[in-house]
């Protein structure tokens, strides 16, 4: 670094704090004794951490989840990537920390990067403090996610296509996206209710399917009903399945129906109905094509892809 300084006639601290941004990404090397070097060409990935905060086998809403691990370990293992599974059983209310297995094999390069799912409200910040590449099943904006508005615009177009001049959505995305929702509901020229877009109860733990169930029961018996109806993620729609079913609705008679399906996860419908189709093998890829993309680069800010969902039926 004197060199440096002496070169473009500066003191040694300016180069100094130059140079930071570089060793934090990774692109230099600092040593004590024999100084700062340009970092060699890394070797490909080779090893990938899949991290699920909960217990991914006993988990009753955990079928996309297993689902996506195994295909994920498939594709690593067709590319000669080693994949180590990591389950966190802590409790969900416990302090933000980081998994010891987890960190313990980070810190003795056991694994290169990391993939988590089955996210809980705590761990975000931690597995970003990794220091390895990393990708994130939504949640931040370093979180392999579908564009909203790509998913609402296939379901808002079909269900206006279908004579609905009123809409609504059962989902458990934040206050946000269900106001996103019914913007682009009003640009379309089609209502939407608050009432039909409500909120999950704060501290709500009884699943996502009882909550699909209980939603559409309470918009049912409002005196105002929506024409149509999205209902996202697996799990919710077989709550709202078994809802309708309960309570005689008929399909599409009373209601236009578009439903959310992950392509290796099935439930039972009794009615034809149009789908917004997530692959489960696209999602595994582009968790390991990020992951790779953040070792080759060694840039951990590098923007995630998004996935593109399609409409079924």
């Amino acid at each position: 670094m004197k060199v440096l300084a002496k070169q473009w006639a500066t003191n040694y601290f300016t180069v100094q704090s130059a140079l930071t941004p570089l060793a934090n990404e990774g692109l230099i090397e600092r040593t004590p004794r024999r100084g700062t070097f340009v970092r060699a060409r890394l070797a490909r990935l080779s090893s990938v951490g899949c991290y699920f905060g909960g217990n991914l086998w006993s988990d009753t809403e955990g079928a996309f989840y297993q689902k996506a691990y195994g295909a994920i370990y498939e594709l690593a293992e067709r590319r000669d990537i080693r994949c180590e599974l990591f389950i966190d059983n802590r409790s969900s209310q416990g302090p933000c920390s980081e998994l010891p297995a987890l960190a313990k094999a980070v810190q003795n390069r056991e694994i290169q990067g990391v993939i988590a799912m089955m996210l809980r409200p705590n761990d975000t910040a931690w597995l970003l403090n990794l220091g390895i590449p990393r990708a994130l099943l939504q949640g931040t904006k370093y979180g392999i996610h579908t564009e909203e508005r790509d998913t609402y615009t296939l379901v808002l177009d079909r269900l206006q296509a279908e004579g609905c001049a009123s809409v609504g959505i059962i989902s458990r995305t934040a206050l946000a996206s269900k106001d996103l929702f019914r913007e682009m509901a009003a640009e379309r020229g089609v209502r939407s209710e608050r009432a039909w877009c409500p909120l999950v109860p704060p501290n709500w733990e009884r699943g996502s399917e009882r909550y699909a169930y209980e939603t559409f029961k309470q918009m049912w018996a409002l005196q105002n009903r929506p024409e149509g109806l999205y209902v996202e993620a697996d799990w919710d729609c077989r709550g709202a399945i078994t809802a309708m079913l309960e309570l005689g609705v008929r399909v599409p008679e009373n209601l236009k129906l578009v439903l959310y399906r992950n392509s290796s996860v099935s439930y039972v419908c009794p009615w034809e109905v149009p789908a917004v189709v997530m692959d489960t093998e696209e999602v595994a890829a582009a968790f390991i094509d990020y992951i790779e993309a953040q070792h080759r680069t060694q840039l951990l800010d590098l923007p995630p892809p998004q996935l593109k969902a399609r409409l079924v039926g």
